[in-house]
């Protein structure tokens, strides 16, 4: 059996949807809404990162880096698209990975809705 390396997988990072959610690929005009919650200090509580100050922060320190990272396959985030209120509400990816044991973490981040 041939072992498919997750990276190759993120190059076609696929988009999913319920009837309330729309998973997909973060785009640069999402900046905005991603800004929102990365500037919460809730948000923030309990991650590995600290509340955003500036949205050129949010932009380059996240958003410019997953877009670019779609490419070569560094990037595995989706965007957590509200359909009611037309807004990204929180971001998902996988966090680690192993090719050899085929299994993977995510972590998510999400505004209070």
């Amino acid at each position: 059996m041939k072992l498919i390396h997750i990276e190759e997988l993120f190059k076609e990072l696929p988009s999913f949807q319920t009837h309330r959610l729309i998973l997909r690929k973060i785009k640069l005009s999402d900046l905005d809404d991603i800004f929102e919650f990365s500037s919460d200090a809730e948000v923030a509580h309990h991650k590995t990162w600290e509340v955003n100050k500036s949205k050129e922060e949010t932009l380059n320190n996240f958003v410019r880096v997953v877009v670019e990272g779609y490419e070569n396959g560094l990037s595995a985030d989706w965007a957590i698209f509200h359909k009611e209120s037309n807004k990204v509400i929180g971001t998902c990816s996988f966090v680690s990975w192993s090719n050899e044991h085929q299994k993977a973490e995510i972590g998510l981040r999400m505004s209070y809705v």
